[in-house]
C-alpha cells in the first residue's frame, strides 16, 4: 500500500493487526457522518422552532468554520445518505461491543434514513442542484418531515 502514497492517496500504516483499517474507518466515520447527522438534526430542529436566522448567526459568530463545513457539506448529504444507514449501524455496533453507548450512530441512521426518502435523495451527482443552499435544504427536510406527518 504504501507505493500509493503521494499518487493522489495520503497511506497511514496502522501496524499488521487485523482489523486496525477497519477500526479506523469507524472511528473516522462516526465523527465526519456523524456530526452531519447531528448537524442536520440541529438545523432541522431550529427550521421547525423558527430559530434558523439566529442559529445561523450565532454559528457564523462563534463557530464559524463549523458552519462553513456545513454549508459545504450538508447540500449534498441526501445522494449518499441511504448508503450512510448501514455504516452508522455498524459503528454504533463497533462502540456497543467495547462498552460505548451505540444510541448516538442509531439515531445518525434514522436520519440518514429520513433523509434518503426525501425527494433530495433521488438525485445523481450529475443531476444534483449545486445551487441549492445549506437553508433551501434544512427547509426542504423540514417540510418533507411535516408532509410525512412526523412534525
Amino acid at each position: 500500500m504504501l507505493e500509493l502514497d503521494g499518487k493522489g492517496i495520503k497511506v497511514r500504516p496502522l501496524g499488521g493487526e487485523i482489523g486496525r483499517a477497519s477500526a479506523m474507518k469507524m472511528c473516522y466515520a462516526a465523527l465526519t457522518k456523524g456530526s452531519q447527522a447531528l448537524w442536520i438534526t440541529l438545523l432541522i430542529a431550529a427550521e421547525i422552532m423558527g430559530l434558523s436566522e439566529e442559529l445561523r448567526l450565532e454559528l457564523l459568530g462563534s463557530r464559524s468554520a463549523v458552519y462553513k463545513d456545513m454549508e459545504r457539506q450538508i447540500p449534498g448529504v441526501a445522494i449518499k445518505s441511504r448508503r450512510w444507514v448501514g455504516e452508522m449501524k455498524e459503528i454504533a455496533s463497533t462502540f456497543e461491543n467495547i462498552g460505548l453507548p451505540a444510541d448516538f450512530h442509531l439515531a445518525a441512521a434514522e436520519i440518514f434514513n429520513f433523509v434518503g426518502h426525501t425527494p433530495l435523495a433521488e438525485e445523481m451527482p450529475e443531476t444534483l442542484d449545486t445551487t441549492c443552499t445549506l437553508m433551501e435544504t434544512i427547509d426542504l427536510f423540514a417540510k418533507w418531515l411535516k408532509e410525512m406527518g412526523l412534525h
